[in-house]
């Protein structure tokens, strides 16, 4: 059965939040609880699909929730159409803008700081220097291009697209790691993928290893796959890493099936 002869039905989407075995510590703040937002895509013919996003900060998934609940009410009936799912979805949030509530609130930083740090590490035989700048400031990033030997690793806050191709025609970064919640998905890192193939850009995962490992299949210019294990304790057969290689199971799709124990044990309500 193939995708165009399925019909979206409803979804499924419930609220998790797990204790990180470490704590991951960031400029901004040091996050020791995980949240995950669980989603089963119903369809009418009776095949279940499976994902999961993972929104960094529990309390957006007050928000995240009833608005995926809202855009599955919004495609009942429709034919399971990825481009086309992907448009209607993006577009349903026009009012509301495109990129993001954090977008609306995002302020500039010291730029005269952020040169001095990346200087004074730019000796040390880094791979890449990650994100230094707030992630929006492109022009700010061609400058530290120019200026520096490490090259600049930049796309876990690329908000679809058309920000990876702002980027990388303003040379504000030497390698793109996008971040499937934020590009759109499959649909999303395809494009974006085309993208920094006919540039020659090296492109890595931003969390997600499960869907990054098939992606990653199909990505011109494939680099480096992200792992973390954090969704791991609500995976029923969490993916397993032999060798530094992360292993794909022979099953339909991405292959994800909830341990509804861990589920239940660890709701959130939003």
């Amino acid at each position: 059965m193939t995708p165009e002869t399925l019909t979206f039905h409803s979804v499924d989407v419930r609220a998790v939040v797990l204790k990180l075995k470490r704590p991951v510590v960031a400029r901004i703040a040091t996050i020791t609880d995980w949240p995950l937002i669980l989603i089963d895509l119903k369809t009418e013919e009776g095949i279940v699909g499976r994902t999961y996003l993972e929104p960094y900060i529990v309390k957006s998934m007050d928000y995240l929730v009833p608005a995926l609940r809202d855009m599955g009410a919004m495609l009942k009936g429709r034919k399971l159409a990825p481009a086309e799912i992907y448009e209607t979805a993006r577009k349903s949030l026009h009012f509301v803008g495109y990129e993001g509530m954090a977008m609306i609130a995002v302020s500039g930083i010291d730029m005269t700081e952020a040169l001095h740090r990346c200087h004074m590490l730019d000796g040390l035989g880094l791979a890449w220097l990650e994100e230094p700048v707030v992630y929006d400031n492109f022009d700010g990033y061609a400058q530290l291009a120019r200026e520096l030997r490490t090259p600049l690793q930049i796309g876990e806050n690329f908000y679809g697209p058309r920000d990876l191709h702002k980027a990388l025609a303003c040379r504000a970064c030497d390698y793109v790691m996008p971040d499937f919640m934020r590009i759109g998905g499959v649909t999303g890192w395809m494009r974006a993928a085309a993208i920094a193939g006919a540039a020659g850009i090296p492109m890595s995962t931003h969390l997600y290893p499960e869907v990054g490992a098939h992606a990653m299949r199909v990505t011109e210019t494939a680099h480096w796959l992200e792992w973390q294990d954090w969704a791991d304790p609500i995976l029923q057969r969490p993916y397993e890493v032999r060798d530094s290689h992360v292993h794909i199971p022979d099953v339909p799709g991405v292959g994800l099936d909830w341990n509804e124990d861990v589920v239940a044990g660890n709701l959130y309500e939003a």
